[in-house]
């Protein structure tokens, strides 16, 4: 029997689904990345970036709060696995779970709860320890609503343009080496 939380989930991830239609994507350079990857984003653009690359397989990090308990069945929907830690709670033993994965792991450098754009060593902790590349990833998306919140939530409108940049950075350095470089990478223009 389907619970409630499953059928809004469903209800949820088939909305999102028909809303990412309208968009018009742009993703040059994409079909180059590798598929054993470590994506890097800010968290403010999780909801385009995750219909994005939806049903791609990739792992993707979620925090152990309550809107991270909201979240994990909506992205099983769209075709996520889940590994549930944030740099608040969790953190070891989701970097060790993520760092077992064969194939992309996805996270929001800057989450669970900011400061916005400033990156956490996380990803580039992941990166290295599995020795794969890291790709940092930029949306320009003007067209679209940004909500009050800390991260300056980002809403594309429907039928908006959505252009997605990849910039892959080697594993290499320190992790705090790394995770400047992911600092300078994630950088966007305001217009954006």
């Amino acid at each position: 029997m389907v619970s409630l939380g499953g059928m809004l989930a469903a209800v949820v991830a088939f909305l999102l689904r028909v809303f990412a239609v309208t968009w018009r994507v742009h993703t040059p350079g994409r079909e180059a990345i590798p598929p054993a990857v470590v994506y890097a984003f800010l968290h403010g653009d999780l909801l385009p970036l995750t219909l994005i690359h939806r049903d791609e397989g990739v792992v993707g990090m979620v925090s152990q709060s309550r809107d991270g308990e909201r979240l994990t069945p909506i992205l099983e929907r769209l075709g996520y696995a889940v590994v549930r830690g944030s740099s608040s709670r969790g953190g070891p033993q989701a970097r060790e779970d993520a760092s077992r994965v064969n194939g992309a792991v996805a996270l929001a450098v800057d989450g669970p709860r900011g400061p916005a754009g400033v990156p956490k060593p996380g990803a580039a902790r992941i990166a290295l320890e599995r020795q794969v590349p890291l790709v940092c990833v930029r949306l320009r998306a003007p067209a679209s609503i940004r909500l009050g919140s800390w991260d300056s939530f980002r809403i594309p409108l429907p039928f908006a343009r959505l252009d997605v940049e990849y910039e892959v950075l080697a594993p290499t350095g320190s992790v705090e080496q790394l995770t400047d470089r992911i600092a300078a990478a994630l950088v966007v223009d305001s217009g954006a």
